[in-house]
């Protein structure tokens, strides 16, 4: 027996030994953990901080974040509590009945209570929505006058669908206004333009083949939104009085989880997989239409737009399809990253469709300030605007308790005060529109427009016929940086600021 003993003691310390090789070998690839991972340097070694303690701190905590072997270490400790536990570290995750996920806004927001993370005032929620709401008709009707459609596509929630698996409700406020809701019964009342696929689902639930959300994941399934994209295209083709090119959807498989249809289980960061690993999805085909028109499309959202993005051709459907994330991020633009950087009224006025797109959980922020910044440019010069601002940052800076929390923000953040002074200013004038700009404030849509609405009409108009000049010229209009250059030549010359921009338009065609 003694033999047999010596043989199991050679085995552990066998193991003992790999298992503290391999962290140092660096020769075992482990899978990446998901989620949002924040860099952390290696301290540099000072004699104050070895004397005071906090360099050993700050280098335990390197090693902590860095050493080799880490992701399967978390993996393995996830998996432990998950299989011995069914819990998670991971805080935006909630475990349902049988292992269905949710996030937990969408819990909070069947249950009713996603309001008070706003307001516990019932009246101030419904007044700041319809606000909202009537603010986005004005914009839609003064769209309408150029030819541009404005419309929301409300996006179902898993929570609408899946309510069975919901955890017990635990919140023991009074229940609260439900955003998706009220917003519907307002732009129904107030004519806005809105495809609410919330509504379609509900239809379709129970009559499809296929999960309309899947378990381990937060957005409508890839299938659900391949299936969206075909009622868009329709529905955009009715608003938007446009032939556009459709789709027509060929068969259904299943095949291997694709992204993001498992999107929360992979924040889990465990061994084994907690559903099947299979799923439903759809071939797209395109219906050939040489009479189909490609417009183009701005979506201001959340991140259920990824969806549309990742199987579906979306290049052959529009012309552009900017994507500005939460009205922040902008993704598919090839000149710009944010928000901050662009001219609000060029970039509509130089786009067929805005769609704003917002899930029953993310609504409450439709638009995320986007509504009252459109409405203000589109009715006000920008000259006017910051003349406002201007006269709101003088305020700030004579209340010498203002600019000291200014100052103080600034220091936080590392940035100039110059900055934050702007940011905030900006905050306090779209926050209170009806102070500033009157004529907002009224029932009615407003009269006036910023002039520069026609001089971006009239380019529109007078290179119709040169589709190539007029793409460089809507180019240099897009780009905030290469306008003030030719602004710059003009201010000099005895030329027109239009001249130069067909100068520098053609040569850039000549020169390609």
């Amino acid at each position: 027996m003694k033999w047999r003993d010596n043989i199991l003691e050679k085995i552990l310390l066998t193991i003992l030994v790999v298992i503290l090789v391999i962290p140092i070998t660096n020769v075992v690839p482990f899978r990446s953990l998901h989620g949002v991972v924040s860099e952390r340097e290696k301290p540099m070694f000072t004699l104050s901080g070895f004397k005071d303690g906090s360099y050993q701190k700050d280098l335990e905590k390197y090693i902590n974040m860095t050493y080799n072997g880490r992701e399967a270490a978390v993996r393995i400790y996830n998996q432990f509590i998950w299989t011995f536990f069914h819990k998670t570290n991971v805080e935006n995750i909630v475990i349902g009945k049988e292992n269905w996920l949710f996030e937990p806004q969408h819990v909070e927001d069947y249950y009713q209570s996603r309001m008070y993370k706003y307001t516990d005032d019932f009246v101030a929620m419904k007044k700041k929505l319809t606000t909202n709401a009537k603010r986005l008709f004005f914009v839609q009707e003064i769209l309408k006058e150029y030819g541009k459609t404005i419309f929301v596509m409300i996006e179902p929630g898993k929570e609408r669908f899946y309510s069975q698996y919901l955890p017990e409700n635990t919140y023991t406020k009074e229940k609260g206004v439900v955003a998706s809701d009220y917003y519907a019964y307002l732009f129904d009342s107030l004519h806005v333009n809105c495809f609410n696929t919330l509504r379609w689902f509900e239809q379709i639930q129970d009559s499809v083949s296929f999960p309309l959300f899947p378990q381990t994941g937060t957005h409508w399934s890839n299938i659900a939104a391949t299936y969206v994209l075909d009622s868009l295209i329709r529905y955009m083709e009715f608003v938007g009085n446009v032939n556009m090119q459709n789709v027509v959807i060929d068969s259904i498989y299943t095949a291997k989880i694709k992204e993001p249809d498992a999107d929360l289980e992979e924040l889990l960061n465990i061994e084994f997989p907690i559903a099947s690993t299979k799923m439903k999805y759809a071939n797209l085909r395109l219906l050939p239409d040489s009479a189909a028109e490609r417009p183009r499309l701005i979506t201001i959202g959340d991140s259920y737009f990824w969806n549309l993005s990742y199987q579906i051709p979306l290049k052959n459907i529009f012309s552009g399809y900017p994507y500005w994330y939460y009205n922040k991020t902008i993704y598919f633009d090839k000149d710009y990253n944010s928000t901050d950087d662009i001219n609000l009224v060029e970039q509509i006025m130089n786009s067929d469709f805005i769609m704003l797109s917002y899930c029953t959980a993310q609504i409450y922020d439709l638009g995320n300030s986007f509504i009252s910044r459109a409405l203000v440019n589109l009715c006000y010069d920008d000259e006017y605007v910051a003349s406002i601002i201007e006269k709101i940052q003088k305020s700030m800076l004579t209340d010498s308790s203002w600019k000291a929390s200014l100052q103080k923000k600034a220091e936080a953040q590392n940035v100039p005060l110059e900055q934050i002074l702007r940011t905030d200013a900006e905050y306090v004038l779209y926050n209170d529109l009806d102070k500033y700009f009157p004529e907002i404030a009224s029932d009615t849509v407003p009269k006036l427009r910023n002039k520069r609405i026609n001089e971006i009409l009239e380019i529109q108009e007078n290179y119709k016929d040169v589709p190539k000049l007029a793409s460089i010229i809507h180019s240099i209009y897009l780009f905030p940086s290469w306008l003030q250059s030719i602004k710059e030549k003009a201010d000099t010359s005895a030329l027109t600021f239009e001249d130069f921009v067909r100068r520098e338009a053609l040569w850039v065609y000549e020169n390609r």
